[in-house]
């Protein structure tokens, strides 16, 4: 769906978790799409190109490995994600870096409708799920 027709659903929409969730998920299939598209990971039997390149601290799984912490639980056997964080969306390994970045503030409709706490809680969540995300993210609404 577009822009326009998520932020009329947005503004019609009077359940403030609804609300939320027609964000979020907007937000994160555009990321979804971004990643997908682009192919900046470049992943190859389960290995990343960071991950080939020998420039993380595990072999294989790309980002869904954070140090101290292991492989994401949330990463099932056919390797796919199933906690849809918006976070790990937003991430950006320092390999990559140099060449993607994602802000939460250049995200379609972000400035109009999440503030700056809000923004940062989309980017400081990792390996934390959509439902523990969308709280937080409600319990700062001022905007909405």
């Amino acid at each position: 769906m577009n822009e326009e027709v998520i932020k009329n659903r947005i503004l019609k929409e009077n359940n403030i978790n609804k609300k939320y969730e027609i964000l979020y998920d907007y937000l994160y299939d555009y990321l979804v799409k971004q990643w997908h598209d682009n192919n900046y990971c470049d992943f190859k039997d389960n290995k990343c190109i960071a991950n080939r390149a020998k420039k993380t601290i595990h072999e294989d799984n790309g980002c869904c490995w954070k140090k101290g912490y292991g492989l994401c639980s949330y990463l099932n056997e056919d390797k796919i994600c199933s906690c849809n964080s918006i976070s790990c969306k937003l991430f950006v390994c320092s390999y990559l870096r140099k060449k993607v970045r994602f802000n939460p503030k250049g995200l379609p409709l972000v400035k109009e409708f999440l503030t700056n706490k809000q923004q940062k809680i989309l980017t400081k969540n990792l390996l934390r799920p959509k439902d523990d995300i969308l709280q937080q993210l409600i319990k700062y609404d001022k905007t909405m």
